[in-house]
């Protein structure tokens, strides 16, 4: 089973902003709503990509470099599983 949360599920969530950004109809308060979300989100979004970043790091120097659910949805990373 896949985790739900993914590389894929926020690349998705980020485009979806940029859709509702891009709606001609929003009024000006609604796009200056739109604009707050999306700061938020990129800021969120920015901080996850970081943390996945450490994690790969962490695998590497544990030389057990193996993508992590965070990426693939599928695999679980175990830091410190590497070779002795």
């Amino acid at each position: 089973m896949a985790t739900k949360n993914t590389v894929t599920d926020l690349r998705n969530i980020l485009f979806a902003q940029l859709e509702r950004l891009n709606d001609d109809e929003l009024t000006t308060e609604q796009f200056a709503q739109e604009i707050a979300r999306s700061k938020e989100m990129a800021s969120i979004g920015k901080v996850i990509v970081e943390s996945a970043k450490v994690e790969v790091l962490a695998a590497k120097v544990n030389d057990d470099y193996r993508p992590t659910n965070f990426l693939t949805g599928n695999r679980p990373i175990e830091i410190g599983a590497g070779k002795q």
